[in-house]
């Protein structure tokens, strides 16, 4: 949000509040800081979905 390029991505996300998270070009928390666990879960699910076509 310091720069030009970053309110820009924060409009392309649709963001309206700060801290936003977004995985994959996915909003997927806003107005929140998850617990670690959550958030490292989060990210596994998404890597795990993402190369699953590399376990068959």
């Amino acid at each position: 949000m310091r720069t030009l390029e970053g309110v820009a991505r924060f409009k392309d996300l649709k963001a309206k509040s700060l801290p936003s998270i977004a995985l994959d070009d996915e909003l997927v928390y806003e107005s929140i800081i998850p617990m670690q666990e959550e958030l490292i879960a989060e990210i596994e699910k998404r890597y795990q979905k993402k190369n699953l076509h590399d376990f068959k």
